[in-house]
């Protein structure tokens, strides 16, 4: 959300600064989402599931069970829906959207070169929008399905595995997905990261240096570069 309206100001307001509070902003981030999760470990109870087949009835294994009652959980899991899903989703669209128009009115303004690089920053942060939206979906109507009793309860148990981890399936993908999708839309980013994996860091033949990093300076190295690069491009 933050990389959208670091890019909205650098198309809409091309006079003002880019943002420096990078660290803040983090922290920001991650105190943000301790507040919205943390009345989980509070609320949240281990209990034993049994589950009864026919020539089958057994304690296998543990799960977690709200304390609290359904209507807290019901509006806990809408506030949540409404925070983590559908005001980013909305914001980043809306950003998006101006973001485009913004372009196309400024299309005899700019060089075709400046254009092409913004409109090409523009298409990867809608794919971007996109797959947050498909890969968070699922399991944010999982959880208002459940948290409103609204799941069919008497279907197989294969199919009640399936109804629960494919949800989060999706929604862990996002993390492996984003990396793929900026390196199929930013050559700028392939081109850091086969270097950096190749360990390529500094000049040498042909301007460039080839030598080995320990694991840990190599990650730090990728991880400064292709920040970088996703910069450069977003």
């Amino acid at each position: 959300m933050f990389i959208t309206f670091e890019r909205w100001r650098a198309i809409t307001c091309l006079l003002k600064s880019p943002l420096q509070a990078t660290r803040h902003i983090i922290v920001g981030t991650w105190v943000v989402a301790m507040i919205m999760s943390s009345p989980e470990p509070y609320t949240l109870q281990l209990k034993r599931a049994e589950f009864h087949r026919a020539n089958f009835s057994s304690i296998w294994g543990t799960r977690c069970i709200a304390s609290w009652s359904s209507e807290t959980e019901q509006q806990y899991q809408i506030v949540i829906t409404m925070c983590a899903y559908l005001s980013p989703l909305l914001f980043i669209s809306v950003l998006c959207l101006h973001m485009s128009r913004t372009l196309n009115k400024c299309e005899l303004t700019v060089g075709k070169r400046q254009l092409a690089n913004r409109k090409k920053a523009v298409r990867m942060l809608i794919a971007v929008v996109c797959l947050f939206a498909l890969s968070y979906l699922p399991v944010h109507l999982h959880n208002i399905a459940a948290t409103f009793d609204l799941l069919n309860r008497d279907v197989d148990m294969n199919w009640i595995y399936v109804r629960k981890l494919l949800p989060r399936v999706f929604s862990y993908s996002s993390c492996c997905l984003n990396p793929i999708l900026y390196n199929f839309m930013c050559g700028r980013f392939r081109k850091e990261f086969a270097r950096v994996v190749c360990c390529n860091v500094g000049p040498g033949k042909g301007g460039r240096r080839s030598h080995k990093l320990p694991t840990s300076e190599r990650l730090i190295h990728f991880s400064e570069t292709s920040r970088t690069a996703r910069n450069s491009i977003l």
